[in-house]
Order: C-alpha cells, then sequence, then structure tokens
C-alpha cells in the first residue's frame, strides 16, 4: 500500500498494516469522497460547494507520541475554522 493507491481487497490492512500506511489511506479516501460528493452535488444542487482539507503536519497527541515534535503548534492549526468561515 502506498500513499497514492487503493488496496479494495485490504481495506482494513490485515496484511502489511502500518500507522503511516493506514493514516494516508484515510486521507486518500477522505479527498476521494469529497470529489465524488462534489461531483455529485454540482448535477443536483450547483449552489453547494464541497471541500476537504488536510491540516499538514500538527503537534497532536498522536503525531508527538509517534515522531516526536515535527510539525506546527495546534494552536496554529485554524484550516478547519478559515475554510468553513471563508466566503470566497
Amino acid at each position: 500500500m502506498t500513499g497514492s493507491s487503493i488496496d479494495f481487497d485490504n481495506l482494513n490492512m490485515e496484511k502489511g498494516f502500518s500507522s503511516h500506511g493506514s493514516y494516508s489511506l484515510s486521507k486518500l479516501c477522505n479527498a476521494m469522497h469529497a470529489i465524488e460528493l462534489a461531483e455529485r452535488m454540482k448535477k443536483r444542487h450547483p449552489h453547494i460547494t464541497v471541500n476537504t482539507l488536510d491540516p499538514g503536519t500538527v503537534n497532536t497527541k498522536m503525531l508527538l507520541a509517534g515522531w516526536g515534535m515535527c510539525g506546527i503548534d495546534v494552536e496554529r492549526a485554524n484550516n478547519q475554522f478559515n475554510l468553513a468561515t471563508d466566503t470566497s
């Protein structure tokens, strides 16, 4: 499994599990879901916008436990708020 493909016969990663691979797969599936939803909404409700984002590397408890401090502070990770409230 790489970060750019999905093994549909191993979605639960019973074979070859890795925490990084699992995280990457979840981000890829999230983006694919948003793309599909946007396509469906465009046909039925063209005024609705569908967004997805990856906040980047944020020093969450999970990141700190697995890799140490290598991202931005949680207090600076406000991408979700900006995405949800931007009117453009």
